[in-house]
């Protein structure tokens, strides 16, 4: 494994303190760097990060004590991205300039130094499941994905080289919001003690000699320490938000929806066909089609609590609170998969009046889960073919790779896929959903059961999409807002917006069994 120094830059973000600035450290986009064997395109895996015990803030991964102009800390995953908080020194002409380049916004990105511990190389033009996530190389490059790195250093430069990374601006601070205390302190402390803490952390001076009350409504005056407030609550919503698993992964196309209006998303329904040339013949023009699916709609989704002044001055520990909003963000996640499977358990009918599920299109069965079973699954995707305009036979060559099964079923799906050697190819997931306890259904609030014994079998959706899972804007994580209270209450209150809405337009990639 090559343990060399590597560097690549990413973002410089918002002030959080004196002398700090929250800055995007990595992100998974695809970067070229040059290795020993060569150059080729790299991503690293935010959830394989491991930090240095002391990271420290260089200029230009100049590794001398005068380009030393602070240190890293507070460094964690968050939605795909490494971030942390840039610590700058004082004293030394060298941190005095990067301190005013980077707090003018002059300076506005960074560059990692890290060590590669673990890595899976994937040859051009081909694809491998890693941690059960797709990764596809380019036709013309290797793709090396790092599941495992030591971040070592960060420095600041003036040029960036990973183009998803996004300054974080101001506005944008809501959505990591770092606490000068430890999560743990945090959770067992009281809103009275967060409040002068965090007056004091900016040179400010809670009331002398004040109740609890007093307190409370001085800080509620201060919009930095509202901000402070969104940031705890950013954080329990998002961590329960993460906390969720969605089975969903996959095998359902996320797609970009722009409003609420009915939307309609074009696929081609016949296969184009190259056809052969002679020598100085000019390319013949093609038949095709396309169909645009039943028209659908997002919906928004939401809840909100609210934080009085009772609750602010009582003596439950802010942990309580956490964890009310931790759930805010669990249910704001389980959100897709509700609606995705709602949809599948209904078994609706597509666009040429023939349900998702059925014999016509020969993706259904009723065989409990076992190797019989399956295998007739993996003939039915791995058969389908699209005719073209002739009717003639055009291979899709589909391949399946997720098994999602109910919980009862679950060591069998994964012992099957031990005794047939697909471990690396076959996904088994539990889907409580898939119970016969059933689930409400998102968009009418109708209770849709499924019989204990059900399961699916399902293509990737980059191969064949059957269901579409929609997003406002491309938006896959919840909207947060924290107002203060106004006209003679005290208090924030907290609410959740989600956006989605799914349909089934394809059932060709996936095969259902009713266990049965």
């Amino acid at each position: 494994m090559d343990t060399t120094l590597t560097c690549r830059e990413a973002a410089l973000g918002a002030m959080t303190g004196a002398r700090v600035l929250s800055a995007i450290l990595a992100t998974e986009n695809p970067v070229l760097v040059r290795r020993w064997d060569g150059v080729t395109l790299e991503v690293l895996l935010a959830r394989g990060v491991e930090v240095a015990p002391n990271v420290p803030l260089l200029v230009d991964h100049s590794r001398s004590i005068a380009s030393m102009v602070g240190s890293v800390v507070d460094v964690q995953r968050e939605n795909g991205q490494v971030v942390g908080q840039l610590s700058f020194a004082s004293g030394t002409d060298t941190a005095e300039d990067a301190w005013q380049l980077a707090s003018q916004r002059h300076l506005r990105t960074v560059s990692v130094g890290y060590r590669v511990l673990d890595s899976v190389d994937i040859p051009a033009g081909r694809t491998a499941v890693i941690g059960g996530r797709t990764f596809s190389a380019p036709s013309n490059r290797q793709l090396s994905v790092v599941t495992r790195w030591t971040l070592t250093e960060v420095s600041l430069v003036p040029v960036p080289a990973d183009a998803g990374a996004i300054i974080r601006s101001a506005s944008q601070r809501s959505e990591y919001t770092p606490m000068r205390v430890a999560p743990k302190q945090l959770s067992s402390m009281r809103w009275r003690q967060f409040f002068q803490d965090e007056m004091r952390s900016r040179g400010g001076n809670p009331p002398l000699g004040a109740d609890d009350l007093d307190v409370v409504r001085a800080g509620l005056s201060d919009l930095s320490t509202v901000a402070a407030i969104q940031g705890v609550v950013n954080a329990a919503i998002l961590g329960g938000f993460r906390s969720m698993v969605d089975t969903t992964e996959g095998w359902v196309r996320a797609v970009t929806l722009p409003n609420y209006l009915p939307q309609s998303v074009a696929y081609a329904d016949r296969p184009i066909r190259l056809q052969h040339t002679p020598r100085g013949g000019t390319a013949p023009i093609v038949s095709y089609s396309v169909s645009t699916p039943h028209r659908w709609r997002l919906a928004k989704f939401t809840a909100a609590v609210v934080i009085d002044e009772q609750d602010l001055i009582d003596t439950q520990p802010i942990g309580v609170w956490e964890a009310i909003l931790a759930e805010l963000g669990a249910a704001a996640r389980r959100l897709v998969p509700d609606l995705v499977w709602s949809l599948v358990l209904a078994n609706p009918e597509l666009e040429d009046g023939v349900p998702l599920f059925d014999a016509a299109r020969a993706n259904t069965g009723n065989g409990v889960v076992g190797r019989t079973a399956v295998g007739l699954g993996f003939d039915a995707i791995g058969s389908q073919i699209l005719p073209d305009e002739y009717g003639r036979p055009t291979h899709l060559n589909l391949q399946p790779r997720y098994l999602i099964v109910p919980p009862t079923a679950y060591l069998t799906g994964k012992r099957l896929a031990q005794d047939a050697g697909l471990d690396d190819e076959l996904i088994v997931r539990s889907e409580s959903r898939l119970g016969d306890m059933g689930l409400v259904s998102p968009a009418d609030e109708e209770i849709i059961a499924g019989n204990g014994a059900n399961w699916l079998l399902a293509a990737p959706a980059e191969q064949a999409p059957g269901v579409l899972v929609g997003f406002l804007n491309g938006k896959q994580d919840p909207d947060i807002t924290v107002t203060a209270l106004t006209r003679g209450e005290w208090g924030v209150h907290v609410s959740v917006a989600f956006s989605v809405g799914a349909t089934a337009v394809d059932g060709r990639g996936l095969y259902w069994s009713t266990g049965q």
